[in-house]
């Protein structure tokens, strides 16, 4: 979509709504007359607009509707008040913060704590690993000196043939 597109797609209900100034109408009409996919999204929408207001007569509110919804807004923000000062007392921030302090000290102590290889099981971790590498060795030079061995057996059938 182009960005031209995308701009008057942001503002194409609008349009159809008639909720849209005079200069932001005629800058959307001259788009619209050389762009027929925006042109055709305005038609849908239009569509849509004249089928909902076939299918569905004016529902009016009924009588002191205006004033319960603004009742029950009210208490809706007193239970979000008070759902939401449980964080601002004194009590819970003093407790946030122990609780991060000890999370930061922790996390530190533990940092610190690591053992770190001294030279003499450095060396040791080295040395095992060299003898559990011999047997790989020894296992090749049995593996070269068989190899050997069959390689002479060819030989000396050749030398007998």
């Amino acid at each position: 979509m182009k960005k031209e597109c995308q701009e008057i797609s942001d503002h194409i209900t609008a349009l159809a709504d008639q909720e849209i100034s005079p200069e932001k109408v005629e800058k959307i009409n001259l788009h619209l007359a050389h762009c027929q996919d925006c042109r055709h999204k305005l038609d849908e929408i239009k569509k849509i607009q004249e089928w909902m207001r076939k299918s569905w007569p004016d529902i009016k509110p009924s009588q002191g509707f205006d004033q319960s919804f603004m009742d029950a807004l009210k208490k809706e923000k007193a239970s979000e008040k008070r759902r939401t000062s449980w964080l601002f007392t004194p009590r819970k921030w003093v407790a946030v913060c122990a609780l991060v302090f000890f999370l930061i000290a922790g996390g530190v102590f533990l940092t610190q704590n690591k053992k770190e290889l001294t030279l003499k099981q450095y060396i040791i971790s080295t040395e095992f690993e060299l003898i559990s590498n011999m047997h790989v060795i020894r296992n090749l030079d049995a593996l070269e000196n068989y190899e050997m061995l069959l390689a002479m057996n060819e030989i000396g059938k050749v030398i007998n043939d």
